[in-house]
C-alpha cells in the first residue's frame, strides 16, 4: 500500500510539473511572438534605434528564461532561436531591414514550431528530432 501511494505521488508531481513546463513554454513563445511583432513594425517605421533596444529585450528575456525552456525543449532549437535573435539584433544595429525581417520570420517560425509540439498529436509523437518517421 506504502508503494502505491508513492508511486502515485511520484505521478502526480510529474503530471504537475509538466503541466506547469508546457504552461510557462506556451507562454514564452507568446511573448517572443509578441515581441517580434512589435519589433517588425518598428524596422517598417525606419526606426532601428528603438528596434535595437527591443532587440536586446528579446535576447535579455530569452537568456532570462532559458533555464525551464532547455530542460524542456531540446537544447538544439532553444540555442537556434537564442542565436537567431542575436543575429536579428546585429542586423538592426547595421539598419539591415531585409536580413532583419527575414531573421524575424526565422524567429516568428521557430517558436511557432515550439508551441504545435506541445500539442499531443500523433504526428508530433512519431517525430524523432524533427525527422518525421513515417510520411
Amino acid at each position: 500500500m506504502k508503494n502505491s501511494l508513492i508511486s502515485l505521488g511520484l505521478f502526480l508531481c510529474a503530471i504537475i510539473l509538466i503541466f506547469f513546463l508546457d504552461r510557462s513554454l506556451i507562454n514564452l513563445c507568446n511573448e517572443i511572438q509578441q515581441k517580434t511583432d512589435i519589433i517588425e513594425q518598428t524596422i517598417l517605421e525606419n526606426d532601428f534605434e528603438t528596434a535595437f533596444d527591443q532587440s536586446m529585450e528579446l535576447v535579455d528575456l530569452l537568456k532570462e528564461k532559458n533555464f525551464v525552456s532547455s530542460i524542456y525543449v531540446t537544447h538544439e532549437c532553444f540555442d537556434s532561436l537564442v542565436d537567431e535573435s542575436v543575429k536579428l539584433s546585429v542586423y538592426i544595429q547595421y539598419n539591415d531591414a531585409v536580413d532583419s525581417n527575414a531573421t524575424l520570420h526565422c524567429i516568428k517560425n521557430m517558436t511557432q514550431d515550439m508551441k504545435e509540439l506541445q500539442t499531443p498529436t500523433l504526428e508530433n509523437i512519431l517525430t524523432f528530432t524533427s525527422k518525421p518517421i513515417f510520411k
